[in-house]
């Protein structure tokens, strides 16, 4: 089985340090993805459409793909933070966002979740690791 992160690190840590990358959304307009290194090593990145909490660490994506992983194959549906609290039909806690929101932010049932749904998967699918399937992302298997 191809090795996803390492595929996004190397993705990630071949783009302009100082100057990031703009990411074309077709609906939404861009948004830009600059990499966050500290001592040298990246830990993540800072996207300009997560208002005031712009950064994403490693660990989002690395469970994103652990939960794609675990999928035997099948794609993962995104998650609807704006029609439910996490562990609701909308946002159950196998969706992206609601993986996310539990494993790696230490959400609970029945919390509110915030919204990073947009910037994961257009990095994840910039970076070649995944695919936009309709309302879920899956693994790119090429």
């Amino acid at each position: 089985m191809p090795n996803y992160l390492k595929r996004l690190i190397d993705y990630l840590n071949n783009l302009d340090r100082e100057n990031g990358i703009n990411i074309n959304l077709q609906q939404e307009g861009n948004f830009h993805v600059k990499p966050v290194y500290h001592n040298n090593i990246l830990i993540g990145v800072e996207v300009s459409n997560l208002g005031t909490v712009p950064f994403l660490p490693l660990s989002v994506f690395a469970a994103v793909l652990l939960l794609l992983q675990q999928s035997n194959g099948n794609p993962a549906p995104r998650g609807n933070v704006f029609d439910g609290r996490l562990g609701d039909p909308a946002l159950p806690l196998d969706s992206v966002e609601g993986y996310v929101a539990h494993t790696v932010y230490g959400k609970e049932l029945g919390d509110n979740v915030f919204r990073r749904i947009t910037p994961i998967a257009q990095i994840l699918m910039a970076a070649g690791v995944c695919t936009n399937q309709l309302g879920a992302l899956g693994l790119n298997t090429n």
